[in-house]
């Protein structure tokens, strides 16, 4: 009885190594995806609350925030604490856009080398039938690469709009 895993195996030796490639870095890419999910979901949380409680304590030892030197040293000290959070929203995103970027361009090669090794099968055999099968296994790296990649661009987005929520909303609540 042929299984999901065998049927992925033969997927990735007729796609040669540039495929096998590729889904070491899908595998990558869907590691940085999920942790950036599970951050939002878990430990953000968390963090914002400290970042709010650093700014409530700031405040209360400010003698007033009427006054033009505290409000600026307040307005300095905010941009700070959303510098913070900014920052440990965005970890990890630019791995993602790097690995988003690279995928179909590794598509790409595995199709170029796989064109050439066509050619080489057609200079010494011959055989149109050959030659077919063999275009056809080589525009499966690119076919590879456009998937994983477009995967990867939804859920950046999701990630870099969900950023921009959740740095709102700590600036709204500072």
């Amino acid at each position: 009885m042929e299984t999901i895993g065998w049927h992925i195996s033969v997927f990735l030796q007729q796609g040669g190594w540039v495929l096998w490639l590729i889904a070491g870095v899908c595998l990558v890419l869907w590691v940085l995806i999920l942790e950036r999910l599970l951050y939002f979901f878990g430990q953000r949380k968390q963090d914002a609350q400290s970042l709010l409680a650093l700014g409530a304590t700031f405040r209360q030892g400010s003698p007033s925030l009427e006054e033009p030197a505290y409000n600026r040293l307040w307005q300095w000290y905010k941009a700070h604490l959303l510098n913070q959070y900014q920052q440990l929203l965005e970890q990890g995103q630019r791995y993602i856009k790097l690995l988003v970027v690279i995928c179909p361009l590794l598509g790409l090669l595995g199709t170029v080398t796989g064109m050439i090794q066509v050619f080489e099968a057609l200079m010494v055999a011959g055989n149109m039938r050959a030659m077919a099968n063999g275009v056809a296994s080589a525009t499966m790296p690119t076919m590879a690469g456009m998937v994983v990649a477009l995967s990867g661009i939804y859920f950046r987005a999701l990630i870099q709009q969900r950023t921009r929520i959740y740095l709102h909303e700590l600036a709204d609540q500072l």
